[in-house]
Order: C-alpha cells, then sequence, then structure tokens
C-alpha cells in the first residue's frame, strides 16, 4: 500500500473540501480563495515548510461545457475532447496570465511547471500564494488543492481463494490486459518476462523544490517509450520494486518454478500494461524534504501523475481489452466518500469503458476510514485478510468504504531484486498494495470467461459470493474466485473447489557427508473427485549450497519420467516420488516440503510426516535409515484401554559411517507442537526377534557401526484415551549422533483401541 507524503500533518475531518475560517492566519490567502481549498492541512504544511515560495498545486475546473468523455468514443471522438479540454484550461489560464503559452510552453514554463491533463478537468502548477489567490478568482475554478505524493509502503494465496478452479474453467486471462500504476514493472524478470509487457508509459516531475527527479526516459516528464514502465531497484531508492510485486501477484506466471518461488498470479496469462508514476526524490540539498530520513533517497507519486497515468490506460481502451487497473496506493483517512478528489472522473470513465479501478484501503489499521483515492465512490477498494485465514489482516484499513477483502498477509512475488541481472528473485510482502492486485487479477480472469459482463455486475458476484469477515462491527466479503464464477455463470465453472492434496516422506531423516546425495521417498495422494494437475515437490526456501530433485517413481519405487517435471494425479490416486539433496556445503534443516498442485490446494505440512528433517556435514558422519512396524501392519500403536499398553518394532541401518547414536522417542515432532497425549512413551534397543536387550526408557546410546542394522521396541503406556488422529499424536523416534545432529528419524501414529 502507500501511504501519503506529509501524513505526519492530520488530515482535516473526512478530506472534504472546508472552509478554512479558523485557518486563515496559518494561509497567506485571501479570505474568498479560502472557500476554494481543498486538503487544506497539507497546504497549509506546504506554505509553512516554504514561506514566500511556490507551492505545486492542482486546480480543478468545472466541465459543464464539454462534459465527460465517451468510453466508446473513437480515436477521432478522442482527439476533439482533448482539443476542447485543452481549450477550456487555455481559458482559465487566460483568466489569470492573460494567456496560456508564456506558462505552458514560453519562457515562464518551467517556473511554472504546467502540467496539462487530456480526459480530466485538472491543471498542475507552481504558484505563489498571490498565484493562488488570483486562479481561485477565476469563476471557472472550482478546487485549487496541493499535488501530494505518495511513496510505497508496504504463498501462495490463490489456493485459499479457489483460484485454481477457475484456472481448470479456463480463467486464466488469456487475451485479458491489467494496467499496472506503481513504480514500474521489471519486465525482465521470469514470473513477468518482456512479451507480457504489452505497453509502456511514465508520469513523473521534476520539482527543484524537493529535489524531485524524473525516471522517466530522458528525464522527460512524460514518456511511452520502450522501457518507459521499468521498475527500480531497492539499491537505488526506497519504495523501488514495488510495481514488480504487485504485477506477479495480478498476472504473474512461473513455467521454471524452483525451490521456493510462486507458481502464478491470478491472471497468470493477461498482458500487462506497465505505468510509472514514482518520481526519485532526494531530502539532501531539497528545501522542502519528501522522504523519511531514515528511508532516504525514496520513490513518491504526485496525485497529478497517479491520475496522469489513469488517463494513459483510457487512452489505451480501445488498443486493448483492459478489465482492471491497479493502483496500491493512497493515503489519508476517509470515511466517506471523495468524489471531489481529481482521479474521480477518469475514474468514473473508466468504469463507464469496462474497466475497474482497484485501490489498496490502505495500512494504517484503521477501522472505519480508508485512504484515498481508495474513498472515491466509483472505485472498488480493497481490505487485506491472512494469507491462509479468513481473518482481517492486523494493518488492514476497514470499514464501510471498503468493497471487498482479499489476501494481503505474507504474500511471496517477484520483485527487482539488487541488480539488473535478477531476474529470479521473490520475497514476502504484507499490505493492502498485496491484496488488490488479487482482485485487479480476478477480473481479468473472471472477463476472460465471461467478456459481455460489465464492471458492476463482477464486483456484484464478487461481495454477494465473499466469505464474510467480521471486524470492527463491520462485515466485508473476502473475495471466493469459484463461487464468483459460478453466479456469472450460472453454475458452469464447476463444483466443489479442490481441497489439498495429502503427502508423506520415508525416511523422514537423512544424513551426509558434503559431496554425497541423500534420497528419500514421498507420496502425494489426491483426496478430490476431479484430477490433480501440475503436482509437484518443492523446498520452500533454497538452500545453501544444496541443490535439489524430484521424479516420478512406479509401483516398485524405481525412478520414472523426467526430474523435476509436474506430472497429473487422477482424482482418488495417488503418485509416489523420490527426491534427492546434493550437499557441497554443511546444512541442517528441519524442512517443510511444499507438495503443491496447480488446481488445488497444497498439502499441509505434518512435522515429521510430511517434513524431512536434512543434515549434511563435512566430515563422515552416520545415517540411519529407519522404518516402524506395528501389529497386524496398521500403522497404530493401539493401546488396549485407558491405561493398557503396546508396541511397536523399529528397524534402523546404518549406511553412513560409524559413531555413537542415541534413539529416543517423544510425542512431539521436531518443529511440530506437543499433542499432549495421555501416554507415556519409552524406547529399549533389541534384537531381530523384538526382545529387548536394555531396559525402556526415553532414550538409548549405543556404538552405530557402518553397515548393521540395529532393532528397538518402541512401547506406550496409557493414562487416558488417545484420539484417533494420526497426525498429531505419533511417537516420533530421533537418532543423534554425539554432536547432537539428527542422523536418522521415523514415526508411528498411537491411539486407544
Amino acid at each position: 500500500m502507500i501511504a501519503v507524503l506529509g501524513m505526519t500533518v492530520a488530515f482535516l475531518g473526512t478530506g472534504t473540501t472546508g472552509t478554512l475560517a479558523q485557518q486563515a492566519d496559518a494561509l497567506p490567502l485571501a479570505a474568498p480563495t479560502l472557500d476554494k481549498i481543498a486538503d487544506a492541512g497539507r497546504l497549509a504544511s506546504m506554505m509553512a515548510g516554504n514561506p514566500a515560495g511556490r507551492y505545486r498545486v492542482i486546480i480543478q475546473y468545472g466541465n459543464s461545457d464539454i462534459g465527460a468523455p465517451d468510453a466508446a468514443g473513437s480515436p477521432e471522438d478522442d482527439a476533439l475532447y482533448i482539443a476542447r479540454n485543452h481549450a477550456l484550461q487555455d481559458l482559465v489560464l487566460s483568466d489569470v496570465f492573460g494567456s496560456s503559452q508564456a506558462v505552458v510552453s514560453g519562457p515562464l514554463s518551467d517556473v511554472y511547471g504546467t502540467k496539462r491533463s487530456d480526459y480530466s478537468q485538472m491543471l498542475v502548477m507552481n504558484l505563489t500564494a498571490e498565484e493562488i489567490d488570483r486562479v481561485a478568482a477565476s469563476p471557472r475554478v472550482r478546487y485549487i488543492r496541493p499535488d501530494v505524493a505518495v511513496p510505497p509502503a508496504l504463498d501462495e494465496s490463490t489456493a485459499h481463494i479457489n483460484m485454481p478452479a477457475v484456472w481448470t474453467a479456463g480463467g486464466t486471462g488469456t487475451g485479458r490486459t491489467v494496467a499496472i500504476i506503481d513504480t514500474g514493472v521489471k519486465k525482465t524478470h521470469e514470473f513477468i518476462t518482456p512479451s507480457r509487457v504489452v505497453s509502456e508509459a511514465c508520469y513523473n516531475s521534476n520539482v527543484a523544490a524537493n529535489n524531485a527527479t524524473s525516471r522517466c526516459p530522458g528525464g522527460a516528464e512524460s514518456s511511452t517509450a520502450a522501457d518507459s514502465g521499468a521498475d527500480c531497484s531497492e539499491t537505488f531508492a526506497t519504495g523501488c520494486s514495488h510495481g514488480t510485486h504487485v504485477a506477479g501477484i495480478a498476472a504473474g506466471n512461473n513455467t521454471n518454478r524452483q525451490a521456493g518461488e510462486p507458481l502464478r498470479g491470478m491472471a497468470y496469462q493477461a498482458g500487462i500494461i506497465a505505468i510509472n508514476v514514482f518520481t526519485k526524490f532526494d531530502n539532501t540539498g531539497a528545501t522542502s524534504a519528501a522522504c523519511d530520513p531514515a528511508a532516504n533517497p525514496c520513490v513518491l507519486a504526485f496525485t497529478s501523475d497517479i491520475t496522469l497515468g489513469l488517463e494513459r490506460v483510457f487512452a489505451l481502451r480501445n488498443t486493448f481489452s483492459i478489465d482492471a487497473v491497479n493502483m496500491s496506493l493512497g493515503g489519508g483517512a476517509f470515511s466517506t466518500p471523495c468524489d471531489s478528489d481529481p482521479s474521480a472522473p477518469i475514474i468514473t470513465s473508466l468504469r463507464n469503458a469496462g474497466i475497474a479501478t482497484v485501490i489498496a484501503a490502505g495500512n494504517e489499521g484503521l477501522d472505519s476510514q480508508v485512504g484515498s483515492p481508495g474513498c472515491i465512490s466509483n472505485a472498488i477498494t480493497v481490505g487485506s485478510s491472512l494469507d491462509n485465514a479468513d481473518t482481517r489482516s492486523d494493518f488492514s484499513n476497514w470499514g464501510t468504504l471498503i468493497d471487498v477483502v482479499a489476501p494481503g498477509s505474507n504474500i511471496l512475488s517477484s520483485v527487482f531484486g539488487p541488480t539488473d541481472g535478477n531476474t529470479t528473485t521473490y520475497e514476502n510482502y504484507n499490505g493492502t498494495s498485496m491484496a488488490a492486485p488479487h482482485v485487479a487479477g480476478a477480473f481479468a480472469a473472471l472477463r476472460g470467461l465471461y467478456p459481455t459482463k460489465t464492471v458492476t455486475e463482477i464486483e456484484n458476484a464478487l461481495e454477494s459470493t465473499g466469505i464474510p469477515i467480521t471486524s470492527a462491527g463491520v462485515t466485508k466479503p473476502r473475495i471466493d474466485m469459484l463461487a464468483a464464477c459460478n453466479a456469472l455463470g450460472g453454475g458452469t465453472c464447476g463444483g466443489t473447489p479442490s481441497g489439498p492434496v495429502v503427502a508423506s516422506v520415508l525416511p523422514t531423516a537423512r544424513a551426509t557427508q558434503t559431496g554425497t546425495a541423500v534420497t528419500a521417498f514421498a507420496t502425494i495422494i489426491n483426496p478430490n473427485a476431479t484430477a490433480a494437475t501440475g503436482c509437484s515437490i518443492a523446498l520452500p526456501s533454497a538452500i545453501a549450497g544444496t541443490t535439489f530433485l524430484y521424479q516420478t517413481t512406479n509401483a516398485s519405487n524405481v525412478p520414472i519420467g523426467t526430474a523435476n517435471t509436474p506430472v497429473n494425479i487422477a482424482a482418488g490416486g495417488s503418485q509416489g516420488f523420490y527426491f534427492a539433496l546434493s550437499p557441497t556445503a554443511a546444512a541442517s534443516s528441519n524442512i517443510p516440503l511444499v507438495f503443491d498442485c496447480a488446481n488445488t490446494a497444497p498439502a499441509g505440512t505434518i512435522f515429521g510426516v510430511n517434513t524431512f528433517q536434512y543434515t549434511a556435514s563435512t566430515t563422515p558422519i552416520a545415517d540411519l535409515v529407519a522404518i516402524a512396524a506395528t501389529a497386524g501392519n496398521t500403522g497404530y500403536i493401539s493401546i488396549p484401554g485407558t491405561t493398557g499398553q503396546s508396541a511397536a518394532s523399529v528397524a534402523a541401518i546404518n549406511i553412513g559411517a560409524s559413531q555413537t547414536v542415541t534413539a529416543s522417542v517423544t510425542e512431539q515432532a521436531i518443529g511440530g507442537t506437543d499433542p499432549n497425549m495421555p501416554a507415556t512413551l519409552t524406547i529399549c534397543r533389541a534384537n531381530s526377534s523384538g526382545v529387548c536387550l536394555t531396559t525402556f526408557a526415553a532414550s538409548t546410546s549405543f556404538t552405530a557401526t557402518a553397515g548393521q542394522t540395529y532393532f528397538f521396541v518402541v512401547l506406550a503406556q496409557g493414562s487416558g484415551t488417545v484420539a484417533d488422529n494420526p497426525a498429531t499424536n505419533r511417537a516420533h523416534i530421533y537418532f543423534r549422533n554425539a554432536s547432537s545432529q539428527v542422523v536418522g528419524a521415523t514415526s508411528v501414529a498411537v491411539r486407544t483401541q
């Protein structure tokens, strides 16, 4: 999300145009001018910080002579409208300066910094207090407001909102387009790719007082040239990379997915219009500092440049099939609509043209207010929920002005990376900035299936079918893509959404010396009524000095197919896999492997069942491959009654180096929580017939000789009823060497019979 520059100055009221009688002393303006001043608090702050200077303001004038632009207008209609709108601007300027030429393109143009708009009734100028009085005296002028600047403030959540089922139905965004008005987009990132960016533009400003310099090609204040929509690195300025992250959520697509990377964004086959509206600011040498001192230099976006970005989207409406424009920006605190905002008219025109303007609600944690421009009635304002639960994110603004909610916490997506050459960097961000592009992408995905549906019809479907989240006495819908899709298509998108797959790993721990790979087997089960597509295994994040691969296996556990290639799993079916980790450096990690399919939710992590305890040592180390067996091969230690006892056998072969090893048993898996089973677990070392050679205890130590097999008995003594919950109620057996490194593990479920 983006918060407005100058937020140290409190907003007055709810941001509506207000009189300033009580602030007359703070503003060196004539009394009649005060009635036309909007956002007076920040204008007063600007003037106090730069007495007798020039102030960058937006001049809004009426459009009764020309009305709004025609949403269905031809290029010729647009050209005529632009000419008529510029003529109105010339009249305003002539009222004040005698003519428009001197301040638009003449010798004074640099001083005034005049910017025209094409479709909005708005001019931007650098004016003194005396000139503001003269402008306000024009009967054509309705409002004068400061042109404030806003900075960016800030895995896969798509399964939580049932997006995979919509992809299966064909809602991928093919042939559709999403516009991203932000810091720009790094089109060379693998999640984006150059071919996906169908158009670029830049609207920045050069303002000496703020030491603000344009990032547009050649330092121009506007450009539609190649690379004009480029993003920047965080090493260049604070706030850079934001647009690349947002674009990935809306429309990213990873065709070379590696460990710890997201698979795709919402409308992953849609085109992207990249519009950079963020100017670079540097407090050094500025007479009016804009960046937080701890985040200098920074990138900020002027309200006027944002509005010009929206106008560019409107101008492209007949060139591309644009469904939504995303604006993860805003600031202030509004509890009522702010339809006098300079962006309101163009947002209305975009909506009339079938383009939704999706805006983040803000990250101040307010219970009844949102930021501007999200407070505009015709915008679609988005609050944030957790990525895996239907709960309001603690940072999200809230209230009646929010339209829908989407995941915005802990969202993994593409970022610029430290250099231009980084094209595979991903990070988790938090914010309503991350929630909004879920909704922008939703419009493109749904419009791909239902191209004739209006913005209002799609918005109503998202709102009426969403999962309710209540906070601060206000209930808002978290989008459910499958339900919305079915509402729009009369149930044609499919039945119940696909639930998560289920996975297991055997063995659950291995140890090795660097230079030697360790392997294990895994199974993914698809319990759903439809086939699971594109199923894969991945590390949650890369492990330094270790490479990872997976490969399918046949019924005999023999690897088949091609390594690192996702596969489909039939409804109710399962697929075996082999995976390997090859270390070149020491490592120790309890890995919650990612078992995921393109159209299902990923498998839930069960520590000690589908996790993998991995140890790589630079010196020789034991490696015990262990397995547990139970009576009748039920997979359970079944305790007879609440006070009975039962046992399981464990065999472990050391295929590593000889070491002293301790075998222990516990109900709490490494990384997991204690289930507090009403049972006591102990272990003894045994012979191959299951006769104990040592007494039962919490652990037993022995010399594990290379190549030898060792046997154990695990005893469960009941002291109450152990629920039949094999995911949590288990006996976990761990083997550790003298350095406390885990060199083997297995587990078995426990229950009362």
